[in-house]
């Protein structure tokens, strides 16, 4: 793990647990924080994985692009090649866009040279075929080209942890909180929300509204857990 996140999480451990507390309360808050450390982990090690499968998807895009994008330099007979010997992800795209015209007036079709085919089988004209793997790359484009912010699977995740552990360590208003949260996101190799390449950490402006959205889900669950136990208390859930 990153030897960073390891160096803030003890830094806030150690200022917390004091001399002047009861043995058995200090026993009791060292458990509540090792749990926080724990879920902390946990979500920065799923929040890891989940960066590299998006790294992967973003790989696969990108060959598709360039597949396609030679395709349409083909022939006829090359075409045809290419398409049988695709992956099955570029496959996928570009049966999409062939189902998509199929039954329009812009399908176009000749009869099959399949000598197994029956006797009258038909099959997409090559101009038909082109047109459909046009309409595959431009799918495949606008499905990558969308900018801003964008809500990150596990980021939320992460940011709730952050926001609980450093609030059991530190007051409210305490400074730190964006660094330490940094840090967590860092070993989490998350990076600028915006998508622009490079390794930009989280922004500070990023990381404060993510922080803000934790603090106020926090907020909501532990009314939701007062109001459920006053309802225990009166008697009216059992």
């Amino acid at each position: 793990m990153n030897a960073r996140l390891i160096r803030a999480l003890w830094k806030l451990h150690s200022h917390e647990l004091d001399g002047d507390r009861p043995l058995r309360d200090r026993g009791m808050h060292e458990h509540r924080l090792q749990a926080m450390r724990l879920r902390l982990l946990v979500a920065v090690a799923t929040a890891r994985h989940d960066r590299q499968e998006a790294t992967r998807r973003q790989a696969t895009k990108n060959d598709c692009r360039r597949q396609l994008r030679t395709m349409l330099k083909l022939g006829d007979v090359e075409l045809a090649k290419a398409i049988e010997n695709c992956d099955s992800g570029t496959r996928a795209a570009i049966s999409a866009a062939q189902n998509a015209i199929w039954l329009t007036p812009e399908a176009k079709w000749v009869p099959s040279d399949d000598p197994d085919a029956m006797s009258g089988a038909e099959m997409l004209a090559p101009e038909t075929v082109r047109r459909s793997i046009e309409i595959a790359l431009a799918n495949v484009r606008s499905s990558t080209a969308k900018r801003g912010r964008k809500e990150k699977p596990y980021q939320q995740y992460l940011a709730r942890a952050c926001h609980e552990y450093w609030s059991a360590c530190r007051p409210k208003g305490a400074p730190g909180r964006v660094e330490f949260t940094r840090a967590v996101f860092e070993a989490a190799d998350w990076r600028n929300d915006k998508g622009l390449p490079g390794k930009v950490p989280e922004d500070s402006k990023n990381l404060e509204r993510l922080l803000s959205k934790a603090a106020r889900e926090a907020a909501a669950d532990r009314a939701a857990w007062e109001s459920l136990r006053t309802l225990i208390e009166r008697g009216r859930i059992k």
